[in-house]
Formats: structure tokens, C-alpha cells, sequence
């Protein structure tokens, strides 16, 4: 079992998502329980696996004194929801059925939930120690560094220098710890359990141009109809494709320089907050609103795609229908520019050019998935340790 991607499901995100279900699909009006789940859990790891003073997550910070209260209170408030998690086990006795509640840190396999109630008290435990002996030069302490992944990842590389041999010999190990200590380069497989996360080292060995748009001035959003298509996209497929417009506009912004422009892809109206983003805010969030043109435009491209997915010069053919309709309010602002070259026209292009980009991207990682789906490495790596065995 991989631990990364088995973690990847207690996550942020995982809760966001099944919130959102709760709120669009009847069939998930139980999923909030889960959803609380997922967060309380997410959390923990984030405070377990702070990593830079930088961070911008709520519980991604390092123990400091700004946050040690605000960590203390979780922990309290983490401990008394582990300590209230019950399950049904059943049991069969003289062919009858039985079932009975058991709190969860009362059973045999509760080490993964006590062991994360320890791991948040040891680490305010541990900060305060060395808080009150003054032993932190820097006033913060970050807990990544007292996890054991740097270990895992050591012999993640001792694998892979040996065509992931799971059983070395001495004679073997010998030679790839060698090999490690020349070369000084510990990078652990993207397959194993643990990802790098920062740059530390574990064996320390010395040796001797877009084009920028003008600034103008600003005017309102106006509203437009979808075009006529033969492809309808779900409920579903239209949040995501509004979420992924507001990383669309990120990147636009970071490539042009007007600042009329820059405004109009932001939406204006506060009461208009696409649905994911309810659910992904919190303080200090950069997450992006984008305008109804933006939105337009990438849910036609998506339509666009999903129908002519083998069509080249797909850009021309989205182009042609959607100019017209987006971003009116432009008119003015490039009334003196090119007719060819105006900030329009570098606009839509940006976006439409971004949003193929992700989504194309997306189906090509999908179509290798299913091409190289189990490889013979990964069949036989339990059965042959060595090469030609």
C-alpha cells in the first residue's frame, strides 16, 4: 500500500468535495459526518508535517507562540472527537447475529488514532520544552523534521539503486550504500511511500514574453447567453470547469500588465460565488472568483473539446463563436488599438490557450494510466529479487 495516497484521501479537498455532494446530490445527505472526518484528520497531518515558516495554510504554520494556542485548542478539540468515534462490531453467536458499540480507542486496532492524539501532545510538549530552555534560534519549530520520512525516503533510494531489490544481500547493500555516498544524491521514487517534501540532506559528504497590455479604465460586467452546442455539460462539470476558471485567471493576470484588464476578470458582484469556492476559502486564501466572461468562455471551450477532441485549429473554431459575446465592456478600451492585435484579442486567447492546456493535459495523463496500467516490475517484484532469476 502506498501511505501517500492512502493520506491524500484525509484530506481538505476530500471534505470539500463530499460538502459539496451534500449540498447538489440527494444521495449524499450522510456525508457530512465523513466530510468532518476528513477535516479533523487533514488537520492533524497539517500541524504533524509543517515544513515552512511561509505557509499559507491555517494548520500548515510551525509551532510558534502565535500558533500554539490556536494548535493547543485543536488538539483538545481533536482528542475529544477521537475519544467519541464508535463502531458496530458484529459478531455471530449460536447462528445468531450480534451487535454492540465499541468506542474506538477501546479496541485492539486503535493505534492509529491514539498514536495521532500522542504525536500532537508530544510535539506542544516538545516545543514548550525547548521554548523554555531557549534552545530555538529561529522562535519556531517545525514538525516535519521529527517525522521519519526522511528514513523511508533513504531506503526508498537504497531500493532503486538495485532495480528495487526488496531483499539485498550485504555484499549488495554494501556496494548501493557506497554508491550513495559518492554520488550524495538521495532522490527517492516517485512510486514509493513518501514524497520528498523539503531538501534535507541524509548524507552529508563534502567535496572540494508575452506581449504587455497598456493601462485604460473600467466599466461593468454585462451578461450573455451559452451558445447553441450539441454537447451539454452536467451540473457537476460546470462547477469544476468555474473552479478551474479562477486558476485560468491567476495565470492570465501574472502574464499581462493592464490593469483594466486585470479587472474584468474578476467578478464584481459579491452575492456571485461560484460553488467550490464555498467551500475552499478560509483566511489568507488566495482563491480566484472569476467573471461570468471568463467562466463563458472556458465552459465553450470545455463543450468545444468534449465534441471536437481529434478537430485541429479547435482555438479558431471557439473564437469564432464566442468574440462577439465576451468582455463588451472592452469596446472603449480599444477603440485606438490594432483591430488584429487588441487587448480582446490577447484576452481570449490567454484563457482559451491556458484552459486547453489543463484539460489536454489531463487526458493525456488519463490515456497513459490505462496504457501503462501495471507494469511487470510491479507484477513479479514479490516473486524475483534479483535479475534473471
Amino acid at each position: 500500500m502506498r501511505v501517500k495516497l492512502a493520506v491524500q484521501v484525509l484530506s481538505e479537498s476530500v471534505s470539500s468535495a463530499l460538502k459539496y455532494l451534500y449540498n447538489t446530490n440527494p444521495e449524499y445527505n450522510n456525508a457530512l459526518a465523513t466530510a468532518e472526518f476528513c477535516q479533523y484528520f487533514n488537520r492533524a497531518f497539517d500541524i504533524l508535517n509543517s515544513r515552512t515558516k511561509f505557509s499559507k495554510a491555517p494548520y500548515g504554520k510551525p509551532l510558534s507562540l502565535k500558533t500554539l494556542e490556536k494548535y493547543g485548542q485543536f488538539t483538545e478539540q481533536f482528542k475529544s472527537y477521537v475519544m467519541s468515534l464508535t463502531f458496530k462490531e458484529i459478531t455471530k453467536k449460536q447462528g445468531c447475529a450480534l451487535s454492540k458499540e465499541i468506542n474506538i480507542v477501546n479496541h485492539s486496532r486503535n493505534t492509529g488514532f491514539v498514536g495521532l492524539i500522542l504525536d500532537l501532545e508530544n510535539c506542544i510538549q516538545i516545543y514548550r520544552t525547548l521554548d523554555d530552555k531557549q534552545l530555538l534560534n529561529h522562535g519556531y519549530m517545525l514538525t516535519y523534521k521529527y517525522s521519519q520520512e526522511h528514513l523511508e525516503t533513504f531506503f526508498s533510494a537504497a531500493r532503486g539503486r538495485s532495480g528495487f531489490n526488496n531483499n539485498p544481500s550485504c555484499f549488495q547493500f554494501e556496494h548501493v550504500y557506497k554508491r550513495l555516498l559518492v554520488n550524495n544524491q538521495i532522490t527517492a521514487s516517485c512510486f514509493g511511500n513518501c514524497g520528498i517534501l523539503d531538501a534535507t540532506t541524509i548524507l552529508p559528504l563534502e567535496f572540494n514574453a508575452t506581449d504587455n497590455i497598456t493601462q485604460g479604465s473600467s466599466k461593468e460586467l454585462t451578461d450573455h447567453n451559452y451558445i447553441e452546442s450539441s454537447v451539454s455539460l452536467s451540473n457537476y462539470v460546470e462547477d469544476v470547469v468555474e473552479y478551474i476558471a479562477g486558476f485560468i485567471v491567476k495565470k492570465v493576470k501574472q502574464r499581462i500588465d493592464c490593469l483594466f484588464c486585470k479587472n474584468i476578470l474578476i467578478q464584481k458582484d459579491p452575492d456571485r460565488i461560484i460553488q467550490f469556492l464555498q467551500f475552499k476559502q478560509w483566511d489568507g486564501c488566495n482563491l480566484i472568483n472569476p467573471s461570468n466572461d471568463v467562466i463563458f468562455i472556458c465552459k465553450c471551450a470545455k463543450a468545444y473539446l468534449k465534441q471536437y477532441q481529434t478537430e485541429l485549429f479547435l482555438k479558431t473554431k471557439i473564437k469564432q463563436d464566442i468574440y462577439i459575446d465576451v468582455f463588451k465592456n472592452i469596446d472603449d478600451h480599444i477603440s485606438n488599438q490594432c483591430v488584429f492585435n487588441n487587448h480582446r484579442e490577447q484576452l481570449i486567447n490567454l484563457i482559451i490557450d491556458l484552459f486547453l492546456k489543463v484539460r489536454l493535459r489531463h487526458i493525456g495523463t488519463r490515456i497513459n494510466d490505462d496504457v501503462f496500467k501495471s507494469s511487470l516490475r510491479q507484477k513479479f517484484t514479490k516473486l524475483v529479487t534479483h535479475m534473471n532469476q
